[in-house]
């Protein structure tokens, strides 16, 4: 084993035992849980409970996300990126996926919900494709 390997399952020990449990069995990959590892054990808890109750898989994706935002992650907090996982799963057909930088996200729409950051986007648009359109 690499010393990167060897660090990456003594990180294991600092999961709370049912995440230790989820490893052991596959359904948590070693990647995330190690991402997950570096979350206080509350932290880590209100996750595993927020994943049983909200039906999400735990991948990488989804524990970097909750790593994203630190430590100091409340349980509110916990269940509202739970229940954006849940729901982003579950987008209708009806949208487009558009990826726009966290730091032009957090700039302009910090603690906006999505409704009105979309109407921002599409007035914007408008007025640009507006203004090319004099050109």
């Amino acid at each position: 084993l690499s010393s990167k390997s060897v660090a990456r399952l003594l990180r294991l020990n600092e999961l709370i035992p049912p995440f230790r449990g989820m490893v052991d069995s596959d359904e948590l990959p070693l990647y995330a849980a190690v991402e997950l590892s570096f979350l206080p054990e509350a932290v880590q808890g209100w996750i595993y409970d927020a994943s049983e109750e909200y039906k999400f898989r735990l991948n990488m994706k989804t524990a970097k996300l909750f790593r994203n935002e630190g430590e100091a992650l409340t349980e509110a907090q916990v269940r509202e990126i739970a229940n954006e996982i849940t729901s982003k799963d579950k987008m209708p057909d009806t949208y487009q996926k558009v990826m726009i930088p966290k730091i032009t996200y957090k700039k302009y729409f910090k603690d906006m919900d999505d409704r009105k950051v979309q109407a921002i986007i599409a007035v914007a648009l408008d007025k640009y494709f507006k203004e090319q359109d004099q050109r």
